[in-house]
């Protein structure tokens, strides 16, 4: 009776062995963590379309800036104001990506590629 055990033991904890060393197990995620993952990575994104937004305003702040006539100063003094608090708003948007993406990565989001 102890060699049938020992011999079913032994036969069980080979195909156990077996099966772990081809890989054929499936990785066991936590839905809260995919569910944060996804949220702050779409957070991310949201961020990136805003700062890309800012950097074509910008763009076409200093476009209006130069075609600008001498008699025009008025105009030439308020998009310099906007030109420097898009700056700001745009400097802000960078830093805040940039703790997003640290925050993504200390929270351990598998897969994630920046």
């Amino acid at each position: 009776m102890n060699m049938i055990l020992s011999l079913l033991t032994l036969l069980i904890s080979f195909n156990v062995f077996s099966q772990l060393g081809r890989g054929d197990f499936d990785i066991i995620q936590n839905p809260a963590t995919s569910k944060r993952c996804k949220a702050l990575i779409a957070e991310r994104n949201d961020k990136i379309v805003v700062s890309q937004k800012l950097k074509s305003i910008l763009k076409r702040n200093t476009e209006l800036q130069k075609k600008l006539r001498e008699s025009q100063k008025l105009l030439e003094q308020k998009l310099l104001i906007n030109e420097n608090s898009t700056r700001r708003e745009l400097t802000l948007a960078l830093t805040q990506i940039e703790t997003m993406e640290e925050n993504i990565v200390r929270s351990g989001c598998p897969g994630v590629s920046l």
